[in-house]
């Protein structure tokens, strides 16, 4: 489970986070660490401070150190590793005993998304969805319209809820109830948390969990549980929200996604993309399932609106249009834009570019395209779309004529953004280049963009001279000029490296 969500779930205890590198960790199991542990990813480990090394700040290593008071911590700071300080009664065991339940318990709650997704695969209908969540929430539930007419309710008796039994006969809940709701203000504070909200009036014997379902943003149903068999747990509001998607899911499916063949290819993208799926094995089984031709080399390809406007109502034709120039291909509208997951044959960029159609569609329709590197396991998809989310923003920074970004255009320039958050890229840049820029604003010469095409080109001098608008032994003339004049040795691989990122970095200025 997510570590950030696994240490907010421990009771009576504080917590302070000496060292965050990836708070979304997702931790599998839980050791105490002894002399015979060597730390492995996706672990959290229960420690002391003295228990603790230095040698054990690595990326993907994940430490929860208990200490007795705030002022003990560690006399050296980690970097590179989670590293969460946490103040609890009890031993180290009865620390782990606490984090053991909190993994197992929320093991259970994803078997039960899971079962509300076999559910939702087999198109069993919406009353087989909310019978599924009733046998695992053994409360009743409700599902109703925005004019309360029940659309599914759990099907067993409740003996000691006869109105509910009442609204079930009728088919729609009844005014006391509706009253009683609007005087809570249920669905205010709901559409206020957007999450599950409970709510138990005073000298009840039950309370509510009251949940809203959206489709596009648009409030379209409601899902009610009561308590009356068993008090809820934190992962049932959870269980509930999730529910809650997949109910919207369904209730689509009589309407727009009827005619969208690709609902559950869709809904498989939309995890990929929000992260929420890290076993691989089950990635595969469910790329199976949708016959998913996966290819070796997988690339994301994200659609904007150049002039920033909701596509909604063009999306569907914009993505079939693309679709058929790009067939083996996945699409979801997501974040505001047409994600595309492409599964090419070949790495090269050609395969995306070929014959211009793709840049030719763009641009006619005023569209923009970003495209991140290729790679090859769908559990990497969600980084993959951020590096075309940055391809986007540098392409519209540098080149905003452009219909088409590749995020490998711009891979020094997004290094020089990160970097520029922690220090002055001016310090990283060569001293030649440096004294270049200097000599060109004195003489009014162009050699910081001579020396920039001739290394973009090194096997191809004639193209750089061509881009010039120089004949080729002027390059070569100026080439040696700037050799001479700034003691630059172009053949050593090292100087060209800092050289090209240096120019890279002086583009963001």
């Amino acid at each position: 489970m997510n570590l950030s969500k696994l240490i907010h779930k421990l009771k009576n205890s504080s917590f302070t986070w000496a060292s965050n590198t990836n708070s979304n960790e997702e931790i599998y199991n839980c050791l105490i660490l002894d002399e015979n542990n060597v730390p492995k990813p996706n672990y959290l480990y229960l420690c002391t401070p003295k228990t603790l090394s230095k040698d054990f700040d690595s990326m993907g290593y994940n430490f929860l150190c208990l200490i007795s008071a705030p002022d003990e911590q560690l006399s050296y700071r980690f970097h590179n590793a989670n590293l969460i300080y946490v103040t609890a009664p009890g031993t180290l065991m009865a620390l782990k005993e606490q984090v053991d339940f909190i993994i197992s318990d929320y093991n259970v709650l994803s078997g039960n998304m899971y079962k509300l997704m076999q559910v939702i695969h087999s198109n069993f209908g919406i009353q087989a969805l909310i019978d599924t969540a009733y046998e695992i929430l053994q409360n009743p539930i409700l599902l109703v319209d925005s004019s309360y007419k029940i659309l599914a309710s759990c099907q067993n008796v409740v003996y000691n809820r006869p109105d509910l039994e009442t609204q079930k006969e009728l088919g729609y809940i009844v005014e006391s109830n509706i009253l009683a709701m609007k005087q809570a203000k249920l669905y205010e504070r709901a559409r206020e948390k957007r999450y599950p909200y409970y709510n138990k009036e005073k000298d009840a014997k039950e309370g509510w969990i009251t949940a809203l379902v959206y489709i596009y943003g648009i409030e379209s149903a409601h899902i009610a549980v009561n308590d009356s068999n068993r008090p809820f747990t934190d992962n049932d509001f959870e269980f509930v929200d999730f529910l809650c998607k997949l109910v919207s899911l369904e209730l689509q499916k009589s309407d727009f996604y009827r005619t969208n063949e690709s609902l559950m290819h869709s809904f498989f993208l939309s995890e990929l993309l929000d992260n929420h799926m890290r076993d691989m094995p089950t990635i595969l089984r469910r790329a199976q399932s949708l016959n998913w031709n996966l290819t070796e080399y997988l690339r994301v390809l994200t659609i904007t609106e150049q002039t920033m406007n909701i596509f909604d109502k063009k999306a569907q034709l914009i993505a079939n249009q693309l679709h058929k120039i790009l067939p083996n291909s996945h699409w979801i509208i997501y974040e505001g834009h047409i994600v595309f997951l492409v599964c090419l044959a070949d790495p090269s960029a050609a395969a995306l570019v070929k014959e211009n159609t793709l840049v030719d569609f763009l641009k006619i329709n005023k569209l923009a395209g970003s495209v991140s590197r290729c790679f090859h396991s769908l559990i990497d998809t969600r980084r993959f779309y951020q590096e075309s989310l940055a391809a986007y923003q540098f392409g519209q920074r540098f080149h905003p004529e452009d219909s088409l970004h590749f995020y490998t255009d711009y891979l020094c320039q997004h290094i020089g953004g990160i970097l520029a958050e922690q220090y002055p890229l001016s310090s990283f840049y060569h001293p030649g280049v440096i004294k270049m820029k200097e000599y060109d604003a004195l003489h009014n010469t162009n050699l910081l963009i001579t020396l920039k095409e001739y290394l973009t080109y090194p096997d191809t001098p004639a193209v750089a001279a061509q881009n010039l608008f120089i004949h080729k032994n002027t390059l070569f003339y100026r080439m040696a000029k700037i050799k001479e004049l700034f003691t630059l040795d172009l053949s050593d691989g090292e100087e060209r490296l800092k050289i090209h990122l240096t120019l890279k970095f002086m583009e963001l200025e």
